[in-house]
């Protein structure tokens, strides 16, 4: 059975409704503007990790462009030692070829003056002495 209810009751019923609807709504909008902050958030951490990659990945490079410096310089004087060394070696071998040069005139020189001497010794006592036993060139 239905009862009846006075106008005064009707207004108070549906009042009673629409504040629950209207607390509803407030409290569905305050969910949502939960959501989109945290969404925010999410975002914002999602950006700083994004940074600390791009750094991550900056600084690997700057390392491998320090590595590859520093391995560059090396092999800058790992080749000027071998420049250097090479020079020595020409010079060294220049210096040998030199000195052996000067040695061997000497020698010609002094198979020249024994051949000379060998001549006045002849010219002076008439004897031949034996030269084959000299080395030659």
């Amino acid at each position: 059975m239905s009862q009846k209810l006075t106008k005064f009751e009707y207004e108070y019923q549906k009042e009673s409704i629409e504040q629950d609807i209207r607390g509803l709504d407030i409290s569905i909008l305050e969910v949502k503007r939960d959501i989109k902050s945290n969404q925010l958030e999410a975002a914002t951490w999602d950006l700083e990790t994004s940074k600390e990659g791009i750094r991550k990945a900056k600084l690997g490079y700057e390392s491998a462009r320090t590595a590859n410096d520093i391995t560059e310089q090396k092999n800058e004087q790992l080749q000027d030692q071998l420049s250097y060394e090479r020079a020595m070696t020409l010079l060294n071998k220049q210096s040998l070829l030199t000195a052996g040069q000067s040695a061997l005139l000497a020698l010609q020189q002094a198979q020249k003056d024994l051949e000379d001497n060998a001549s006045l010794f002849e010219l002076k006592y008439r004897q031949v002495p034996d030269l084959s036993a000299l080395p030659r060139e």
